[in-house]
């Protein structure tokens, strides 16, 4: 079941999320009840229902925390308004888009309300269908719980009667997702399924299927000979080739421009865990203090351990990790460790303590900026301007911020950390300081 928090801090926590993404807007205006419901529908009514308890929040109090009655009659307040919102839907009705959507209101309803939810999300599990295996995976996704016997949950799905249709479907982002932290030795046995989703990835794939192909090559490369990883790589790759010479929207185009380059590019290739270093084809490196960094390029730091940290101005979560990061510098001496936080151009930059400044076409005013950025975010560490996007397809990066540990060989240690992730990456920073003054000395 998914864990029930106050309405007020599930609330505050609806549009922040740790990791900063790439995504396409979707808005729709307000529909009456007497409309279809459609997923659109309920997107609406559960942005508006999002304003509505926060507004009811800011009217409710007058500066300081709740009591424990003044927050009992908010929860019972936000609980009617969720309730008004569901009215007139009928679950068993919706389609598979819908279904999902209906579930964060259902939850703010309250618990009879979600009792209501689970029971019809149970029921639909059960069909053999695509909208079956749709609702047990996401039945498996509410369920996480971060403990090992969960695995056992996900591995359930390549058993549902509608696997093959399912993983045909939307379904599959949410499948690869839950698949990323399964052990590989569990997931072996399941390499024959895995290996013939290669039927989804052709050139005339709807497009919420073939959106996909990164995080099946992923998968791929877990269970995969390496033979057969390269062949569904390069297939992908002339796959997205093709829909790219028949696509005419500019902003598809960008996109598989951008899928292109992380099928070609050095993780998607298996060979960046364990290789040297890719080049990020840095345009500026600098420091707050505006000391000079005395290097260029990555391959300058051959002989330190180097922690890259991918970031950006605008995103939240990369700012709101900054105090790990200069925990880190802190720590360790900078003859051993060089911490650098890589962004790209971003013709703008999205201040935090000043208001943002427009810099489209003109670099070195952005460069200016960041400058000021780092100067008024007490960034201690090196910051470095990379002529490739900060999403690096070398790295296959789709969320930021993304770290990634360099050892004193120049060679990829680590990836796709989090810098809230600080016990871990102190004990590989560590460990890889000791290997290299071991070194040294021998």
């Amino acid at each position: 079941m998914i864990a029930r928090l106050t309405l007020v801090t599930a609330l505050s926590m609806v549009p922040v999320s740790s990791t900063c993404i790439a995504q396409d807007p979707q808005t729709t205006p307000a529909t009456a009840q007497a409309e279809v419901i459609t997923a659109a529908v309920l997107r609406a009514r559960t942005n508006a229902l999002y304003q509505a308890i926060a507004a009811l929040d800011e009217a409710n109090v007058e500066g300081g925390a709740r009591t424990a009655q003044q927050e009992s009659e908010f929860e019972a307040q936000s609980n009617a308004l969720a309730a008004a919102a569901i009215v007139g839907i009928d679950l068993a009705t919706l389609d598979a888009a819908a279904f999902s959507m209906a579930a964060q209101l259902y939850t703010f309803a309250g618990k009879d309300h979600y009792a209501q939810y689970e029971a019809a999300l149970s029921t639909r599990a059960l069909a053999p269908t695509a909208a079956g295996f749709a609702a047990a995976a996401q039945q498996v996704m509410s369920n996480q719980t971060g403990e090992p016997e969960h695995a056992d949950d996900v591995l359930k799905l390549f058993h549902h009667p509608a696997f093959k249709e399912g993983m045909a479907s939307e379904s599959a982002r949410t499948v690869f997702m839950l698949l990323e932290e399964v052990d590989v030795v569990k997931l072996a046995p399941y390499t024959a399924q895995i290996e013939a989703l290669r039927a989804n990835y052709v050139a005339d794939a709807p497009k919420t299927v073939f959106g996909s192909a990164i995080a099946w090559i992923e998968l791929m490369q877990k269970v995969a000979p390496k033979s057969d990883v390269e062949t569904a790589r390069v297939n992908v790759v002339a796959a997205t080739q093709e829909r790219l010479g028949n696509a005419t929207d500019e902003k598809i185009q960008k996109s598989l421009r951008r899928m292109i380059g992380v099928l070609d590019g050095a993780s998607m290739r298996g060979e960046l865990v364990g290789f040297p270093a890719p080049s990020l084809d840095l345009l500026w490196v600098a420091r707050s203090d505006e000391s000079t960094p005395g290097w260029k390029q990555l391959a300058d730091l051959k002989g330190k351990v180097v922690v890259l940290d991918f970031w950006a101005p605008w995103c939240g979560p990369c700012v709101g990790s900054f105090p790990e990061v200069r925990a880190m510098r802190a720590k360790f001496s900078s003859e051993d460790l060089e911490v650098v936080g890589v962004t790209s151009v971003q013709g703008n930059v999205a201040h935090t303590k000043r208001a943002r400044v427009d810099c489209k076409g003109d670099v070195e005013k952005e460069k200016a900026e960041l400058l000021n950025f780092m100067k008024d975010m007490e960034m201690t560490w090196t910051v470095a301007l990379s002529g490739k996007d900060v999403f690096n397809p070398d790295f296959a990066i789709s969320g930021i911020p993304f770290v990634a540990i360099i050892d004193a060989d120049g060679k990829v240690a680590n990836i796709g950390l989090h810098p809230s992730a600080h016990d871990e990456i102190d004990a590989i920073v560590t460990a890889l300081i000791a290997k290299k003054q071991a070194a040294s000395k021998s």
